[in-house]
């Protein structure tokens, strides 16, 4: 295959680091292009009477202000990590999904207060509280839409590579599909994290092909973003 045109669609942060993965792990010519930018709500975290926190993105680490200082259950690697980074003190970790096991770990009668984006992938209320756990959820950041196409975009396009675009979240699949609606477009691979993710780009009509990470640990997209395009 000749060198692929790979477009990161990622915001920051976590966008410049995912490039730079890619192009030490040689898997194309890589572009950036965000298709969404991640911005604090505002506003100080309520704890109320909350015994634990619920954190299913480093972003809510990175936003939450103040912080409380209590146990974390956290769904990957990487929000465990983010949350210790910050202190805290991590009770239980997932393998970056909120899967039965995962919430299996969180006792009956915690008082669980979830740190999240805007927009949930997986909504973890109902098999919460059907196990005894107290839930409630504050929303630290949100995910904007751009109003216009990164000036990346068009240079991805237009490269003579085969042309893949990797998806670490549902709403970039729908916000790149809105953005090239119009266009005229190269046959484009999606490269996606989870199936969710897939399913979102595979109804937008865009893409010639889809594919999905079997694991969907973020750390590992790299590996399977290369396996595809080398």
């Amino acid at each position: 295959m000749a060198d692929a045109a790979i477009l990161v669609t990622r915001p920051e942060p976590g966008a410049s680091d995912l490039v730079s993965r890619l192009t030490e792990a040689k898997a194309g010519r890589i572009f950036s292009a965000p298709m969404s930018t991640i911005e604090a709500t505002g506003g100080e975290v309520d704890q109320g009477d909350a015994s634990a926190l619920l954190i299913t993105s480093p972003r809510a680490i990175t936003h939450a202000d103040p912080l409380p200082e209590l146990p974390v259950y956290a769904v990957g690697p990487a929000s465990a990590e983010a949350a210790r980074k910050a202190g805290l003190t991590v009770a239980g970790e997932g393998q970056s999904t909120v899967d039965e096991t995962f919430l299996a770990l969180i006792p009956d009668g915690t008082r669980l207060l979830h740190l999240s984006g805007e927009r949930l992938a997986t909504d973890p209320r109902e098999p919460l509280e059907a196990r005894g756990v107290r839930y409630r959820r504050q929303f630290v950041y949100a995910a904007r839409a751009p109003q216009e196409a990164p000036a990346a975009l068009a240079d991805f396009l237009a490269s003579n590579s085969p042309h893949f675009v990797t998806f670490l979240s549902a709403l970039a699949a729908e916000n790149f599909a809105r953005l090239v609606r119009n266009r005229n477009l190269p046959p484009l691979a999606a490269l996606c994290l989870s199936p969710r993710i897939a399913q979102t780009a595979e109804a937008s009509g865009t893409f010639e092909n889809v594919f999905t990470a079997t694991d969907p640990d973020p750390a590992l997209f790299v590996d399977f973003v290369s396996s595809r395009c080398t």
